[in-house]
């Protein structure tokens, strides 16, 4: 397979990118008899592979960004914390007052 992007072709668009490479993955794997021909065992192994590595993938960025989420959730909003300084500030003058 050829490559598809050259000096000559910077500018072509992506359905037409997907389309070729569509095209030559089919011209690549295809069997002449899809009923009775035998498929290439690598293959299938690669593509289950891959499959399974993708899913832990993706499991794993949805574990980092929901883990994300949950420690903002636990952080003080600033509205909060100003809120929380302000009556820290009160108490302190309130303190000082009745000494």
């Amino acid at each position: 397979m050829g490559d598809v992007i050259d000096p000559r072709s910077t500018s072509i668009n992506m359905p037409t990118f997907s389309a070729i490479q569509t095209v030559k993955g089919l011209k690549k794997f295809s069997r002449e008899d899809v009923n009775d021909g035998t498929a290439d065992g690598k293959l299938c192994s690669d593509i289950g592979t891959a499959g399974t590595r993708d899913t832990g993938q993706r499991r794993s960025e949805l574990s980092i960004a929901r883990e994300r989420r949950e420690e903002l959730e636990r952080q003080p909003t600033t509205s909060t914390a100003a809120e929380k300084r302000k009556q820290e500030v009160e108490a302190e003058k309130t303190a000082r007052k009745d000494t």
